[in-house]
């Protein structure tokens, strides 16, 4: 079995990577209270937009993570794949549209 983390890296490294990455995939998500005041009934229209944003995100990760991770070899990727792994699996047409929105 092999570990889930590139050759030359330790398994804290590759951790610490991913929580690291956890974190700025989540920053943003506290920023709405900023405006709160602005938002009438605020304390309940936050509950009911949360809890249909957040499994919209998590399934528009999953949806593209997935098929990357089954079609590609991870352990290939590098710094700025993203565009070049979408052009493979799905057209070129999406490894330019990712390219332009990065």
């Amino acid at each position: 079995m092999t570990p889930f983390h590139a050759t030359g890296t330790s398994f804290l490294g590759a951790l610490g990577l991913g929580v690291s990455q956890s974190i700025w995939n989540c920053s943003g998500w506290d920023n709405a209270s900023t405006i709160g005041g602005e938002i009438e009934d605020s304390s309940a229209a936050y509950p009911r937009a949360l809890a249909r944003a957040l499994p919209l995100v998590t399934a528009v990760y999953l949806l593209t993570v997935i098929p990357v991770l089954a079609l590609t070899d991870w352990t290939a990727w590098t710094d700025g794949a993203w565009p070049v792994l979408a052009a493979a699996v799905i057209g070129p047409w999406l490894g330019v549209w990712i390219a332009l929105a990065g």
